[in-house]
């Protein structure tokens, strides 16, 4: 009987790690989504802004293109760069709580079998 109660309690604790497991993945791939939607609307808005506002001259209509597909394409390079900085950051970071939960689900479990004993 005990055993039992201790299997359920097990799997119990393993279903709500993987619970949160699985809202943790949720909110970073939502977080993720909401990232690159907003740079794409900053993206095109500026560049319609910046076409309307330039018509008269093609010429510096040109210039003004590839200085700013410059500018662009290097804050993008950025981006880039930062999201994998801060997607590795926040992957370490899970990988430490879910070592602690687990931990603490384990020495909770180790208290548990000496009291019983």
């Amino acid at each position: 009987m005990e055993t039992e109660v201790t299997k359920c309690s097990v799997e119990r604790n393993t279903y709500e790690i993987k619970e949160k497991e699985l809202i943790i993945e949720n909110t970073r791939l939502l977080e993720h989504i909401i990232c690159q939607h907003v740079m794409s609307v900053v993206m095109h808005a500026n560049v319609k802004n910046v076409l309307s506002a330039n018509k008269n001259c093609s010429e510096h209509d040109n210039l003004e293109y590839a200085l700013l597909k410059k500018e662009n394409d290097r804050l993008l390079e950025l981006l880039i760069s930062q999201d994998f900085v801060h997607t590795a950051v926040y992957s370490l970071a899970e990988i430490v709580d879910y070592q602690n939960m687990e931990k603490s689900y384990l020495d909770e479990y180790a208290e548990c079998v000496q009291l019983k004993a």
